[in-house]
This record gives C-alpha cells, structure tokens and sequence, in this order.
C-alpha cells in the first residue's frame, strides 16, 4: 500500500543513535493493553517507515510511544476531557499523533468505516478550539488528504490555500517513552 509513497518520499535519518520502528510484538502487546485493533493501513505505514514527522508538519507516531500529558499542560487544563467537554469521546479515543501546532490526531474505535482491511474515522482534536471534528475515514486518507493534501484547510478555513506546496519528507523519530502513557483514560469522567 506505502510503496508508491516509498519511492516519492525523502528520508531524513536523524543524528546519532539509529531510530528503530516499533515490533509487531509491541504494536500487538498495546493492541492487547487497550483492547484495540490497529488499523491495516497503520500498521503497513508504521512497520514500512516507523514513527515521525511528515511533511515537516505532521507528525505520526507508533502508539505505543505517544503519551498525552504533554498536550493538556499545553492547553491548561488538567484532562482533554475538560479541555473538550466530551470525556466520553476522550475516554474511547486513540491518539496516533499530533501536528506541529498541537493538535491531536485519534482515532474513535467504535467507528469503523471498514471492516475488511479495518479502518476507523480520523479526529481532530485542535489546539485552540474545543470542538472535536471529523477529518477522513481511514489513516491511508489521513495521509494522502490531511498530511500531503489541504483536508484541513477545508475543514477549518473552508477553501484550499493556492500556495500550498506539499513536501515529500519524512523525519524518522526515536522511541520516547513517557512517563504516564494515556493519562488521559485515567481520572477525566
């Protein structure tokens, strides 16, 4: 699915210690934590070029490195469920990553747009608004609409920007390990 990608994109090796992308042992061992299934297309991106940012905007991230508390301090609030007066959306979603402006990525698991590869529907969780808002129906069009196209500035501005240039770069990341991974399932009701 990624390979068309693969040729196009421009991979930008960080300095120093070599990143790695996460194992299907780990991917598996959160799947079972959460009791969430991956979506295919994720999963293909994640184990064909690894976490990191896109674009030089948006970032995606294996799962199991990505933890939330960085962005509610962000925001000043103690929970996103505060932040968006929507604990019950907060409590089931699952981030994948972030932009550069600090807006949150999720996924909503009891939205499934497909069954057969599995996908789910794309949120947005934005910095600088408390409206949770519905961007694509799987990661494979999070990708090419969101991260390489102008879905948002649809979504938020209503037009498309002519000066928008896309930029095929992907800057691999290394794992970071969070102190509190998903802070935001616990204590938000």
């Amino acid at each position: 699915m990624w390979k068309q990608l693969a040729r196009k994109m421009q991979v930008i090796p960080p300095r120093g210690t070599p990143f790695r992308k996460p194992t299907k042992d780990e991917l598996l061992q959160f799947s079972q934590q959460h009791g969430f299934t991956f979506p295919a297309s994720y999963l293909e991106f994640i184990q064909t070029f690894g976490a990191g940012t896109l674009c030089n905007r948006y970032f995606v991230v294996a799962a199991p490195d990505f933890g939330l508390e960085d962005e509610f301090e962000a925001r000043g609030c103690q929970s996103l469920a505060e932040c968006y007066n929507n604990g019950e959306f907060v409590h089931r979603m699952i981030p994948f990553g972030s932009s550069g402006y600090g807006d949150i990525f999720a996924w909503d698991p009891t939205e499934v747009t497909r069954n057969r590869p599995l996908e789910y529907r794309i949120y947005i969780l934005p910095r600088h608004d408390n409206t949770i808002t519905a961007l694509c129906d799987s990661f494979r069009d999070f990708i090419h609409e969101v991260c390489f196209g102008q879905a948002i500035n649809l979504a938020f501005c209503g037009k498309t920007d002519p000066d928008w240039v896309v930029e095929y770069t992907f800057h691999p990341t290394r794992p970071q390990r969070r102190k509190a991974q998903y802070k935001a399932h616990a204590g938000d009701a």
